[in-house]
Formats: structure tokens, C-alpha cells, sequence
């Protein structure tokens, strides 16, 4: 699964730093927006906190990469992509609760 935290801090536009389990090196790595390090490892750790802390410049591309990949992470985008994966067409699908009727 995927931590709220992270998703929060991608939805703020802040660059993370996370530990190298898949579902977020998928987010973070994949799309630039910030950090891994070595499960269980704080030296891997200390590095990704030295690398974040020197260079500001990439904190602040990779919080703008994180608040571009958390645009596309909405709920009601990611229920119209599974629906239109499950029924094979686009389906207009209600924004929010309360427009279901």
C-alpha cells in the first residue's frame, strides 16, 4: 500500500524521503520527487538526508515533480481509470459523494 503521509506531502508539493519499498520507489523514483534510501539502513538514511539538505535547488524541482504527479493521483481520476479499464469505456463518474443523487 501507500503511505497517507506520503501521499499528503506529494499533495503539498514537498520532496520525500523514503525507504526503498516498491509502491514508493514507484512514486517518488519514478517520478523525481525526491529520495530513497535502504530499508532498515541509517547510514543509506543519513545519505539521502545529506543529498535532500545540500542541494536546494532539487528539493524545490522535486517538490514542483510532487505536486504535479499528486494532480494526477485525484480520486475521482483514479475511479474513472478504473472504470474505464473494468467496463472498457469512458464513464462520466460524480466528483464528489454528495453527486451521486
Amino acid at each position: 500500500g501507500t503511505s497517507g503521509a506520503l501521499m499528503l506531502a506529494l499533495s503539498l508539493g514537498k520532496a520525500v524521503i523514503v525507504a526503498d519499498q516498491p509502491a514508493y520507489t514507484d512514486l517518488v523514483a519514478g517520478h523525481g520527487c525526491g529520495w530513497t534510501f535502504a530499508a532498515q539502513d541509517a547510514s543509506s538514511l543519513a545519505a539521502a538526508m545529506e543529498r535532500a539538505a545540500t542541494d536546494p535547488s532539487r528539493v524545490r524541482e522535486q517538490g514542483a515533480a510532487a505536486l504535479r504527479l499528486a494532480e494526477t493521483l485525484r480520486w475521482p481520476d483514479l475511479a474513472r481509470q478504473f472504470a474505464e479499464v473494468m467496463v472498457g469505456e469512458p464513464r462520466v463518474l460524480p466528483e464528489t459523494v454528495s453527486d451521486l443523487g
